[in-house]
């Protein structure tokens, strides 16, 4: 382990300590918004991965906290909260294409129209005339209207619930934990240096480019709940 190496680990195990120390590596210039940076990038490749809107949802938040860390923390209570409900924020363009989808779902089902039974083909004479029969189809109720909701959201939809799918990731999260955690004292007690953990868990789990991976592991113990670095830095 470098110099450097070492100064780092020492840094975040002492840091976590106190979050009011000025010299925590987090009170840096710029340093809070790195986590939830990283946190929309992971979001973004989750979003894609499983299409569960929930990401979508938790990067609204993230994004919000941006806003707010941009606002002097040294202002009095009363000027703190009124600067933070006049910050303004941007949502990313993948957020912005969900919610424009929903937007339009919520617009049709204002008309009596069930988006859910929008003609998703084109192109041929059949597909134009199911379309036409579709929009001048109002007969879907305000009450059933309601009851739809989470299915235009994209929370539900046959055999499927976001909650749980969410909650079966979280599960993946800690398996995902623990093996590179696993993986960490077994090279360390081989006498592997840090580098050469970290390579060989890149390795393990697919991965070729080192910053992606320490983020991966970051934002998975954020997400487990955690703050130890270990597996993102071995130390060795």
């Amino acid at each position: 382990m470098t110099d450097q190496e070492d100064q780092e680990d020492q840094d975040f195990k002492e840091g976590y300590e106190s979050l009011d120390n000025p010299d925590h590596p987090f009170n840096r210039p710029g340093a809070r918004k790195e986590y939830p940076l990283a946190k929309l990038t992971e979001l973004e490749h989750l979003y894609v991965t499983d299409r569960n809107v929930l990401h979508v949802w938790a990067a609204i938040r993230i994004c919000r906290q941006l806003a707010d860390e941009d606002i002097d923390q040294t202002l009095p209570v009363e000027e703190y909260v009124m600067a933070m409900n006049k910050s303004s924020y941007s949502l990313p363009d993948w957020v912005l294409r969900y919610l424009e989808g929903v937007s339009w779902n919520f617009d049709q089902m204002t008309y009596g129209r069930d988006p859910r039974k929008y003609p998703s083909r084109y192109g041929t004479q059949a597909d134009y005339e199911a379309l036409s029969r579709w929009r001048s189809d109002y007969s879907l109720s305000m009450n059933d209207a309601v009851q739809i909701v989470p299915q235009v959201l994209g929370l539900t939809r046959k055999g499927k619930n976001a909650f749980l799918r969410f909650a079966r990731r979280d599960h993946e999260v800690n398996d995902f934990l623990e093996e590179v955690d696993r993986i960490t004292e077994e090279k360390k007690k081989q006498g592997f240096r840090h580098k050469e953990i970290l390579e060989y868990l890149m390795e393990c789990f697919g991965q070729d480019d080192s910053g992606s991976f320490r983020r991966r592991v970051r934002c998975a113990r954020k997400a487990a709940g955690t703050i130890s670095e270990q597996g993102a830095k071995p130390r060795g």
